[in-house]
């Protein structure tokens, strides 16, 4: 892993820490006239309410603790199926450097979970902290330069972004939009930097049909993950190659040629805007390759392994990736000279790693250790019956203490026969596993323990019905009840801040994620 992610993720570690001992620290209260925990049907009672509610007039009630008020907004329409829609609109004016409109431009906006941007934003993308249910809006602006958005959920937590092939792109956080009216942004593009230069071999000759790849450091080697500021380039038959409109920020540059050592300039440095050209050529020796083999304990092959190789020296940084056939055998070419940090990994195994791995060496033989399962069964915690549909997650328990951690495995079940689950691909370490189904409130079973390639067969869930939450949701001013109104339902120990945001998943968090309107 780079530095830099390292970097970041230990400064998210040690906050995440820090926020967690605070919120143990707190005692949230219970609110008053509440009931906290599972409620036992009652037919009676429930329909009493329901009837209540349905016959309820627009007056204000004053018990406060089961009101939830909002701030007036006039001439709000319910929209089927979409909530409820708003009389506002962004208009949004793309200007070029000398602030001439820009028609033609590609305009998003985002709505994200957390009010971040920038660098934070992509961060927050990379490991998964951006709910991928909110919605995003894409337009493209008009001869005048404009492009418009409307009926948007007030608030900040939006993020606008214009690009247009003849700038770099640009980027706006914290973008606000209110209930109601009109909401005017300008965003300015810079013609940005440019990166040029040559690519030779080492007897001087150009390079013909060589890729240059200029990417964000944060994205940079994640699997499967492409960055949005990814520029790319092909050098002609001199081998040269231009790459044009680059924000500023911070970013490694790979040149990769069929027969030559991949080599990576990191951390290159944009620092502004827009700024001068910078000059960067290469220079490629032939490639050299790491092959080799994967099998299990049993010594079967292992098919589908991912197989990577870093080499971080601080004047030839290279790196490759495979994945192996039906056989378990991989190859990688291209490399440059030196030594590799060389990882294994495959569904059902632990990663395997191996240091100081040489280039054009002996074939490898990487032995994979088998992960372990967790079998068990989900049924009714009243009538003992087993349910058929329901969703499992095994959680990771921190020892000496009773959080739990992000989802190691998950998966939904349907039609599952004597309500039977499995998860595999457990590290060693103690667990639990949280069921879910509708009508059935989020459900943990006792803590297990899990070694190496073990299956703990014996895990139940007894899943409840948990408690009911009921209420209007009214306006403050004149008491008319709101359509369209979203409700989330958190436990009170959830603490709710752009760093939860932006970590996603990976904080502890234990709430039933119900959403109403």
């Amino acid at each position: 892993m780079r530095p830099f992610v390292i970097l970041l993720l230990v400064l998210a570690a040690t906050a995440a820490l820090g926020l967690a001992l605070w919120t143990l620290g707190s005692k949230p209260g219970t609110p008053q006239d509440f009931d906290i925990g599972p409620a036992k049907p009652d037919a009676h009672r429930d329909a009493a309410i329901d009837a209540q509610l349905d016959t309820a007039g627009p007056t204000v009630r004053q018990d406060a603790p089961d009101l939830l008020v909002a701030p007036k907004a006039d001439d709000r329409v319910e929209v089927v199926g979409a909530g409820a829609s708003y009389p506002n609109t962004l208009k949004v004016t793309v200007v070029d450097p000398h602030d001439v409109p820009l028609a033609g431009a590609s305009v998003e906006l985002r709505q994200q979970s957390g009010p971040l941007g920038g660098g934070l934003l992509q961060l927050q993308q990379a490991f998964g902290g951006v709910d991928p249910n909110k919605p995003t809006w894409r337009g493209t602006t008009d001869a005048s330069g404009v492009a418009e958005f409307r009926s948007l959920a007030p608030g900040n937590q939006y993020v606008l972004t214009a690009a247009h092939p003849k700038f770099s792109r640009a980027e706006l956080p914290y973008v606000s939009i209110p209930p109601q009216g009109e909401r005017a942004e300008v965003v300015k593009l810079a013609e940005g930097y440019m990166v040029r230069g040559y690519v030779y071999d080492m007897s001087n000759a150009p390079i013909a049909g060589a890729h240059l790849y200029l990417d964000n450091v944060v994205y940079f080697g994640m699997p499967g993950t492409r960055s949005p500021d990814l520029l790319e380039a092909v050098t002609n038959d001199q081998g040269y190659y231009e790459i044009t409109n680059v924000e500023g920020g911070t970013r490694n540059l790979q040149c990769v040629a069929k027969g030559y050592g991949t080599k990576i300039l990191m951390s290159e440095s944009f620092p502004g805007t827009d700024g001068p050209i910078l000059l960067r050529d290469f220079k490629l020796d032939r490639g050299h390759t790491i092959r080799g083999k994967v099998i299990a304990p049993n010594r079967n092959s292992v098919a589908n392994a991912r197989i990577e190789v870093y080499n971080y020296d601080q004047t030839n940084t290279s790196r490759g990736f495979a994945v192996t056939d039906a056989g378990g055998a991989f190859r990688i070419d291209d490399l440059s000279g030196g030594e590799y940090m060389l990882t294994a990994s495959a569904a059902g195994f632990s990663l395997e790693r191996m240091n100081r791995v040489a280039v054009d060496g002996e074939p490898l033989e990487i032995q994979l250790a088998q992960q372990g399962c967790a079998q068990g069964r989900v049924i009714d915690a009243v009538t003992k019956t087993p349910l058929s549909s329901f969703n499992c997650a095994v959680r990771l328990v921190n020892p000496g203490t009773t959080i739990y951690g992000r989802p190691i495995q998950q998966a939904d079940f349907r039609n599952a026969k004597d309500g039977a689950f499995e998860l595999c691909g457990l590290e060693p370490g103690t667990y639990v596993v949280q069921a879910s189904a509708p009508e059935y409130a989020p459900t943990y079973s006792g803590t297990f323990h899990i070694d190496q390639g073990m299956t703990v067969g014996d895990v139940l869930v007894e899943i409840s019905r948990g408690g009911i939450l009921r209420g209007r949701v009214v306006d403050a001013a004149t008491g008319e009840p709101l359509s369209g109104a979203e409700i989330g339902t958190f436990d009170n120990g959830y603490v709710k801040n752009p760093f939860t945001d932006l970590l996603g998943g990976m904080m502890p968090r234990n709430t039933t994620q119900a959403l109403g309107r």
